[in-house]
């Protein structure tokens, strides 16, 4: 069962160099996750970038469910690659922290971690958000370090070293916030609220580095959605015309 264990990892490393070096893995025809629901939340492993995470609704039971799949790229298709990893009445994100040890479950008014590997829940916050908890994330390199926010207008900041009862810091915001990103350095945070209102924070005191030049539209149906590009010079902003 080891030699079997071990050839198979063979075999996806060399899978995984080959698509690295022929883009293959970049690029496919859409296909289906064979999952029974709406699928809700996607994620790419940070080390194997032909791993994704899926999360979507059970038609059956109506539970959120999160799976491992792969991406083949011999025939740009996705299938199962491993069991179930959770199941869940809410869900809305996922996310893997800096060495795919952990997975970040987003939704309702909660934050759920997991080990990555066996599905087992590590730690769970579901009082400190008062209102739905929008695609919290972990940072770029530090594994126990991750961001949370919500419609409640309330981001934080927490640190695994401390425990999840209470935040390293958290902030009020003029809006209800709709996603957080690490910039690529995890000096900065990201933050999306709703009706185009973004700034950025100091991740290391929560202190205001700016706020985007966005007109709101007055409009509390405005999804604004925004991500640094991997330099950090720019800043894409998604949300309603």
């Amino acid at each position: 069962e080891e030699e079997e264990e071990e050839e198979e990892h063979r075999q996806e490393k060399q899978q995984e160099q080959e698509h690295v070096q022929d883009g293959s893995w970049l690029c496919g025809p859409a296909s289906s996750t064979g999952m029974s629901g709406e699928v809700l939340a996607l994620c790419w492993l940070r080390k194997y970038c032909y791993k994704l995470l899926v999360g979507a609704l059970d038609a059956e039971s109506g539970l959120g469910q999160v799976r491992v799949m792969r991406w083949d790229g011999a025939g740009g298709v996705t299938r199962q690659r491993s069991g179930l990893l959770s199941m869940s009445r809410w869900l809305n994100s996922v996310n893997t922290n800096a060495d795919d040890s952990i997975l970040l479950l987003g939704g309702g008014n909660a934050f759920r971690l997991l080990d990555l590997e066996t599905g087992r829940e590590m730690a769970q916050q579901t009082r400190f958000h008062s209102s739905i908890v929008n695609c919290p994330r972990f940072s770029q390199d530090h594994p126990g370090i991750f961001a949370s926010a919500s419609l409640d207008r309330q981001v934080a900041l927490w640190d695994m070293r401390m425990g999840c009862a209470r935040p390293a810091w958290r902030v009020e915001l003029e809006a209800g916030a709709t996603m957080v990103e690490f910039s690529s350095h995890d000096d900065r945070l990201l933050v999306s609220c709703l009706d185009n209102h973004v700034v950025q924070l100091y991740s290391r005191d929560a202190g205001r580095h700016s706020r985007l030049n966005l007109d709101p539209l007055n409009d509390e149906n405005n999804i604004t959605k925004s991500y640094y590009t991997k330099d950090n010079r720019y800043i894409v902003n998604v949300s309603r015309l």
